[in-house]
C-alpha cells in the first residue's frame, strides 16, 4: 500500500525543476488569539468545571507559495496551535494547470467541501465554523486531485489515502466529488447567488470510528461525541450547500447527512444543518469569485453583525449527542492585516449513555484578535 510518505516524496523530487524554472514566490502568515469566558452544567460534566477561562493560540500559520511560468506551482503550509500543543503541516503539494481551466493536485490538500470549510477559519463569518461542519466535513489528506473551472460552475474531484493508527486494519480511502454552480452575480461581485453539492465516501476509515468535536468556547476541547463504532467500513456523506447576498446583507447554509457502515452489516444515521446570516454595518462587502467570499485586497474599516445557527446529531444505539449552538458576533476590520471579534454563543446538549439521555446547557463570551500578513 502507498504510503503519505511516498506522496510527499513525490513532491519533494519535483522541487529541483521547479526552483530551477523562473517563478514567483509568495508567503502569507496569520496569527489569531482567542479568549473564551464560559459557564453552565455542559462544562460541570464535560470537564467538571461548572465555569472558568481560557486565554489561548489558536492558530499561528505560515503559508509558502511558489508559482511557475509554465503553469505549475507548489504550495506548503504548517501551524501551531495551543488547542494541539504540535506543529502540524496543513498544505505540501504541486499542481499543474492546463488549457487554464483543469488544475491537477498532487500532495497534502484540504479535501473538496462545502462552503465553511472550503474558506479559511481567518474568513468565516463567525470565529469558528459550524458544529454541522466540523462533524461531517472532512480536512486535509494526501492524494490526488482534478478541478475544472467551467466559469459559472466548478467540479472538484479527489481521491486520497488514509494511513490506519492500527496495525492489524488496512489503510483506508477516500472519494470525494464537490460541485458549486454561481446561477447569478452583479458586476461589482457583491450580490449573488450559489449552489452545491459534496459527495463523500470513505472506505476502511478506522478500526474504532468515531467523532469528537468543541461546541463552544473551543479552549476547552471537546464537548460533542458520537457512539464509537467498531470496524467502521463505510462513511457515506452528502451535502448541500447555498449562498446568496444582496449588497450588505448575506445568508449561506449547509445540511448533511452521513451514514456509517459497519463490517457487521449494521448502518447508522447521523445528520446536522446550519443557516448563517452576516450584516455589513460599514465599510467594504465581500466578494465573490469562483465559488468563495473574500475581502477587496484594499479595504476600508468594515464592521459586520453576523449570526447563526447551527444543529448535529449522532444519537444511535443509546449512545451519542444531539446539539443546537446559536451565535452572535461583531467583526471588526480596521484594515486588510487585523480583525478583532467579539462572540456570544449558547448550546443546548442531550447526551445519550447506555441508553439513558440527560439535558444540558451552556454558554461563551469570546473575542478574537487576528493579524494577518
Amino acid at each position: 500500500m502507498i504510503k503519505h510518505s511516498t506522496f510527499l516524496l513525490l513532491v519533494s523530487l519535483c522541487l529541483p525543476g521547479l526552483v530551477i524554472a523562473e517563478a514567483e514566490f509568495d508567503i502569507d502568515a496569520d496569527f489569531i488569539v482567542d479568549a473564551n469566558v464560559y459557564d453552565g452544567d455542559l462544562f460541570a460534566e464535560r470537564i467538571s468545571e461548572d465555569s472558568g477561562s481560557e486565554l489561548f493560540l489558536r492558530r499561528a500559520k505560515i503559508e509558502l507559495g511558489l508559482e511557475l511560468d509554465f503553469n505549475a506551482g507548489l504550495e506548503f503550509s504548517a501551524e501551531y496551535n495551543d488547542l494541539n500543543e504540535e506543529v502540524n503541516v496543513d498544505d505540501a503539494y504541486v499542481y499543474f494547470d492546463a488549457l487554464n481551466r483543469l488544475q491537477v493536485k498532487l500532495g497534502k490538500f484540504k479535501e473538496p467541501a462545502g462552503l465553511e470549510r472550503r474558506h479559511s477559519l481567518t474568513q468565516q463569518y463567525l470565529m469558528e465554523r459550524s458544529i454541522a461542519t466540523n462533524l461531517f466535513s472532512y480536512g486535509r489528506e494526501t492524494g490526488l486531485g482534478l478541478a475544472y473551472d467551467g466559469k459559472a460552475w466548478v467540479l472538484e474531484a479527489a481521491h486520497f489515502l488514509i494511513e490506519s493508527d492500527e496495525a492489524a486494519f488496512d489503510d483506508g480511502r477516500a472519494s470525494v466529488l464537490h460541485l458549486n454552480v454561481n446561477s447569478w452575480r452583479d458586476d461589482d461581485k457583491t450580490s449573488y447567488l450559489h449552489f452545491g453539492v459534496t459527495f463523500s465516501l470513505r472506505d476502511n476509515p478506522a478500526l474504532r470510528y468515531d467523532i469528537d468535536e468543541p461546541l463552544i468556547a473551543h479552549g476547552v476541547g471537546n464537548l460533542f461525541h458520537s457512539p464509537n463504532y467498531f470496524a467502521a467500513d463505510e462513511v457515506e456523506t452528502q451535502a448541500f450547500e447555498i449562498m446568496g447576498a444582496l449588497k450588505e446583507f448575506g445568508l449561506q447554509s449547509e445540511f448533511f447527512t452521513q451514514t456509517v457502515k459497519t463490517r457487521n452489516g449494521d448502518s447508522f444515521e447521523h445528520g446536522g444543518y446550519y443557516l448563517s446570516g452576516v450584516w455589513t454595518l460599514f465599510g467594504d462587502l465581500r466578494e465573490y469569485r469562483k465559488g468563495k467570499i473574500r475581502f477587496p485586497r484594499k479595504m476600508k474599516k468594515t464592521l459586520e453583525l453576523a449570526a447563526r445557527y447551527s444543529h448535529a446529531d449522532t444519537a444511535n444505539i443509546g449512545e451519542g449527542d444531539i446539539a443546537d449552538v446559536w451565535s452572535l458576533a461583531l467583526n471588526y476590520y480596521p484594515n486588510n492585516d487585523f480583525r478583532f471579534s467579539f462572540e456570544f454563543e449558547q448550546a443546548d446538549l442531550k447526551e445519550y449513555d447506555d441508553g439513558f439521555s440527560r439535558d444540558m446547557d451552556g454558554s461563551s463570551i469570546n473575542a478574537r484578535f487576528q493579524y494577518l500578513y
